[in-house]
């Protein structure tokens, strides 16, 4: 038996070099847009990390006094309150009764 190959027209390997280069096209432009966003997200999230890591350390730093150790007249907890407080506000100002 004797196979012959069979020859892809013109038109078909036109459309599959076009397809070919779209697809490299696109690749090339999604891959852009992933590393761009994530660059961009990840600033973002260490950004947004770093502000909240500062707040808390500014709002301990409040409840602490000059040796280190936590000022009971400023938590709650310490001073005999219940968790409830500390959840509802972080001054105790308001408590669930």
């Amino acid at each position: 038996m004797n196979f012959r190959a069979r020859r892809i027209s013109i038109r078909a390997r036109l459309a599959l070099f076009y397809a070919a280069i779209l697809g490299a096209a696109l690749l090339v432009y999604g891959s852009g847009v992933y590393i761009v966003l994530q660059d961009q997200l990840e600033r973002s999230f260490d950004a947004q990390l770093l502000a909240n890591v500062e707040h808390a350390a500014g709002a301990f730093a409040q409840d602490v006094d000059g040796s280190g150790r936590i000022d009971p007249a400023f938590n709650p907890l310490v001073s005999g309150g219940s968790i409830w407080d500390l959840a509802i506000s972080p001054d105790a100002s308001h408590t669930v009764a």
